[in-house]
């Protein structure tokens, strides 16, 4: 039975990443007819995953975006993928963190301020590992350790309005003596943005305010 224009196309797009025996797999043919079309087509297959690489792999799952591990494997994406999941890795969410939206269901934020908040904090969201090929909304993981670091930081911090209210200063003086310690409160447009400062902070600018205002 000859090739079909498919089986080829099969056979350049996955015989150099994945071998002779995935592509015999898809097409219907054994892997000795693989061989020999390889041949014949002039398709080289890329040499066999090393232990070392085998390790970076196991070591970049989940921590690493697929496409970025790929490249630095010098590796398709689709057979970065599929040589992680024969090994046993496993796609989806790894084990030691958790999707975003699962964080904001356990923490009680919204998700887009639970996003928020971690852009503040700098703390790291990868994708989930996923086939290449499959649906494209991508997932986004989180280390539950960083997120409730995150938050604690967050929540340990006091908005220009509730500073405000603790201590009977309009937000207006707390802004101008807070601008006498660091640089004004840049703007967005025509609104500017929101100060989240730790009272800590916001009673030491006020301190100073009044002491030169007493001067």
């Amino acid at each position: 039975m000859g090739w079909t224009a498919e089986q080829d196309a099969v056979l350049r797009e996955r015989y150099a990443q994945d071998g002779a025996a995935a592509v015999a797999s898809q097409v219907g043919m054994t892997v000795h007819a693989v061989h020999l079309r390889a041949r014949r087509m002039g398709v080289k297959a890329l040499p066999r995953w090393t232990a070392k690489e085998n390790e970076k792999l196991r070591m970049g799952w989940g921590e690493v975006p697929l496409p970025e591990l790929a490249a630095q494997l010098g590796r398709a994406v689709d057979a970065t993928f599929r040589h992680g999941v024969k090994l046993g890795l496993r796609a989806g969410c790894p084990p030691h963190r958790e999707y975003l939206q699962d964080a904001a269901d356990r923490t009680g934020f919204h998700r887009t301020a639970l996003r928020a908040i971690l852009r503040w904090a700098r703390v790291p969201t990868l994708p989930a590992v996923t086939h290449p090929s499959s649906h494209p909304v991508v997932r986004t993981t989180v280390d539950p350790f960083e997120v409730d670091e995150a938050i604690k930081r967050w929540l340990r911090m006091e908005t220009m309005e509730d500073a405000a209210r603790r201590t009977g200063v309009s937000s207006k003086r707390l802004r101008q003596a807070l601008s006498r310690l660091a640089c004004p409160p840049k703007k967005r447009g025509n609104r500017r943005t929101r100060w989240r400062l730790k009272p800590e902070v916001i009673d030491a600018a006020l301190a100073a305010s009044l002491t030169r205002e007493a001067a």
